[in-house]
């Protein structure tokens, strides 16, 4: 559900463990999958017309065969006709393959993908690729680096693989969820054994059931939601049991009482998320990027492109204000304290709002108590943890060790 981004050289930190395969999850730990057996993308026309005739048919027939034959996983097939609007809209899903005329992503960005799943179960709503209009795509030779061009075969393969719920794999160069590509790779269209190993742990186990207090909510507004069943059943058995043991005109009273109670479990329209900004963590700190040595020129390249005036970046903790949907997109408002006391407000894709949870494309949303590295002027961040920054501005994959 994160993106694929151009590969550039990074000094890189490199855990030491067995597996480099991620699994998205919810905040609570559950495994973002679908329950469904097959899941369908329709094909925006501009999607189709970006190659030669046939070419992006074969691109997709290679990137959804990849990921086909797994136990338990479900089979991602490409339909014709127009995909929905993109976003979640609740009701069916309205999945896509996209192509805007406008990028509002990072400019490095070769494609994103867009899922959306409830926070309860972590069950799969809705899943959208947009691909970035700026790159020079071609269907290539596999048994020949082609310069000038990304393969698109290999990073539909990619994209694919968040569809189903996989993060990136961060310390497996070979794997397809690697959250790289260059030019005339087509390695990506094959996948790895640690590809394999993540798509069989992540649909290991029966699927996830919806969540049984959401209600009918969407993205594209709140809804209203249902009263927990326990509790409705509890409601509705006291009840019953202090009619018997009343008179009748007592009776008549508890079953109004009963009416009143329902309506108030089940009838409050759902609010917005918000959490009070005023208190943010103690532990923020203050820092000149521009005076810490990165140990390698391509590290400092990256960082340049991420944050365009390091001497301006400042660190500390954030603290979520609102989370907001627009046309079935989420946004999260946040606000980040340094130490010096300077607060930086900034906005950043996916939330979670009324249940339900977004990922747009960069990967987690920022929570409460996370420590950030933010440009003021820019509103860019990047998460920060002794020393290390990652993600955000700066895409997926290894951290750079400052």
């Amino acid at each position: 559900m994160t993106c694929l981004g151009v590969l550039l050289g990074l000094h890189t930190l490199v855990p030491d463990q067995a597996k480099a395969y991620r699994i998205n999850e919810t905040e609570r730990g559950r495994r973002i999958r679908w329950a469904d057996s097959k899941v369908v993308l329709q094909v925006e026309p501009a999607v189709a017309e970006m190659l030669p005739a046939g070419q992006v048919r074969r691109a997709l027939e290679i990137s959804t065969d990849a990921w086909r034959g797994f136990t338990g996983v479900p089979d991602i097939a490409i339909s014709t006709g127009l995909p929905g609007k993109l976003g979640h809209h609740g009701g069916d899903p309205t999945n896509g393959i996209y192509l805007p005329a406008i990028w509002d992503h990072e400019a490095d960005k070769l494609a994103i993908t867009i899922v959306t799943y409830e926070m309860a179960s972590g069950r799969l709503l809705d899943a959208d690729i947009v691909v970035n209009p700026h790159v020079a795509f071609g269907m290539l030779d596999e048994q020949s680096r082609s310069a000038g061009a990304y393969d698109l075969a290999a990073v539909m393969t990619h994209e694919m693989g968040h569809v189903l719920g996989l993060g990136e794999s961060e310390d497996d160069r070979m794997a397809t969820m690697w959250p790289y590509a260059d030019q005339g790779d087509t390695h990506q269209r094959t996948l790895s054994e640690d590809d394999e190993d993540g798509i069989l742990d992540a649909y290991d186990g029966p699927a996830p059931l919806p969540a049984a207090a959401c209600g009918p909510m969407t993205v594209a507004g709140a809804g209203r939601h249902a009263p927990p069943v326990w509790l409705a059943f509890l409601t509705i058995a006291t009840l019953g049991y202090l009619a018997l043991r009343s008179s009748k005109q007592t009776r008549r009273g508890v079953v109004m009482a009963g009416g009143v109670t329902l309506l108030a479990l089940g009838g409050g329209s759902a609010a917005h998320s918000e959490v009070d900004a005023s208190a943010v963590g103690a532990h923020a700190h203050d820092h000149a990027f521009a005076r810490i040595a990165i140990a390698e020129p391509a590290a400092q390249a990256r960082m340049s492109r991420a944050f365009t005036d390091l001497s301006a970046t400042r660190v500390g903790v954030a603290k979520r204000l609102a989370t907001r949907s627009v046309s079935g997109l989420l946004y999260t408002d946040l606000e980040v304290v340094a130490e010096d006391g300077e607060r930086v407000q900034l906005t950043v894709p996916g939330g979670e709002l009324d249940g339900i949870g977004q990922i747009v494309g960069h990967g987690r949303t920022p929570q409460d108590g996370d420590e950030l590295m933010v440009e003021p002027t820019s509103k860019r961040f990047a998460f920060h943890a002794d020393g290390v920054v990652w993600g955000g501005a700066l895409g997926e994959g290894p951290g750079i060790e400052l």
